[in-house]
């Protein structure tokens, strides 16, 4: 748009987004002839169920309408290494990118902060004379390993604190 702020004409641009690109002549039109509509993002969280992994990809399921959805692991929040934290089942959040112009896009994947998790094998240690709470190697169904409470047996489900891989509480 023209500025008033001077005599000679110059030229006020506000770049929308960088997903748009809006290219000027080098001597604009007149006012009334540049229109560029600035595209409006919207940034939604959708709940999926987590179906199963294969070939680099995440399948899910949107629990409403049903629709399958295929994303790449790497949009894990978390990266890749809260792969195996993934459970049949399991309700994931996607965030989904919108533009007045385009559909959905998923940009990012987050697992829930807790999940509840079975102990599949616990590695007993040798009984000490320490103060407190003492804590031993658990492997759980999904082969991750874990430190819980020497109190906590095969077969018991357990929270689990996934970002930080974290005994939290017996379920």
């Amino acid at each position: 748009l023209p500025s008033d702020s001077s005599p000679e004409t110059r030229w006020k641009v506000r770049l929308p987004t960088a997903l748009h690109h809006l290219v000027l002549p080098t001597h604009p039109p007149a006012p009334d002839v540049l229109h560029c509509p600035t595209p409006v993002l919207n940034l939604k969280d959708e709940p999926y169920q987590f179906l199963y992994h294969a070939d680099g990809k995440i399948h899910l399921l949107h629990p409403q309408t049903f629709d399958e959805m295929e994303v790449s692991e790497h949009m894990i929040e978390g990266g890749s290494r809260l792969l195996p934290m993934l459970e049949d089942g399991m309700t994931i959040t996607v965030g989904i990118l919108t533009t007045s112009t385009t559909g959905g896009h998923p940009v990012s994947v987050r697992l829930p902060q807790t999940h509840v998790y079975t102990v599949a094998s616990v590695t007993e240690r040798a009984a000490q004379a320490a103060k407190g709470i003492m804590f031993k190697p658990a492997t759980l169904a999904n082969g991750c390993c874990v430190q819980v409470p020497e109190f906590v047996n095969v077969g018991e489900r357990i929270v689990i604190e996934i970002e930080q891989m974290k005994y939290l509480r017996r379920a």
